[in-house]
């Protein structure tokens, strides 16, 4: 492929600096008796880019797009504009706040919410009386 100079921009020019867009990033949500499970996709994001905060009953998710370098490589266009993922998300009492976890892997978020024992099913015994 021929490269023409005039659609050649400088890479300063390619990657403006400008505001990030903000991307709602997509999500699946699993559960099990004692946990919830959220994924998100969140691609070109790495562990030292994500932020997970929780404020009363808000989980807010953000995740910003490291900038791409390719050792040896030098950028002469740039169409794709990196961004910010966020997410809010409400809890019930039914998620124990203080065993939350996360971890990513690959551009996938995985939020582990596990259940207070309060909101985890059991087994009721019945005694003859």
């Amino acid at each position: 492929m021929t490269v023409k100079t005039k659609d050649v921009q400088k890479a300063d020019e390619a990657r403006p600096v400008t505001r990030m867009p903000t991307y709602m990033p997509e999500v699946d949500i699993y559960e099990k008796p004692d946990a919830l499970l959220v994924i998100a996709d969140v691609p070109g994001v790495v562990e030292k880019d994500v932020d997970i905060q929780l404020e009363g009953d808000v989980l807010t998710i953000t995740a910003t797009q490291s900038e791409l370098s390719l050792d040896g490589y030098k950028p002469i266009l740039g169409s794709y504009q990196r961004g910010v993922f966020k997410r809010t998300f409400t809890l019930n009492s039914e998620v124990d706040r203080e065993k939350i976890s996360a971890t990513i892997r690959q551009g996938v978020l995985h939020l582990e919410l596990p259940k207070s024992p309060a909101a985890q099913p059991r087994r009721i015994e019945v005694r003859a009386g």
